[in-house]
């Protein structure tokens, strides 16, 4: 069984985080977390996923977009 597209990309119940926009992010509402992360350093980037891990349980959804 296919599973539609609309129903492919929802993030409903998943965890997901989007590094390199500092604005723009309305559509999470009051779900939306800012976190300053250097993620051309490797140990602030590892902080970084452990502690979306650690405080949500999981990183479904990694996003990286670079100004």
């Amino acid at each position: 069984m296919r599973t539609p597209y609309d129903k492919l990309f929802r993030l409903d119940g998943r965890v997901a985080a989007v590094v390199g926009s500092a604005s723009g992010i309305g559509a999470a509402g009051n779900a939306a977390e800012s976190v300053r992360v250097d993620i051309l350093d490797r140990a602030d980037s590892k902080a970084f996923i452990d502690g979306v891990v650690r405080d949500h349980g999981s990183l479904d959804v990694l996003v990286v977009t670079p100004a």
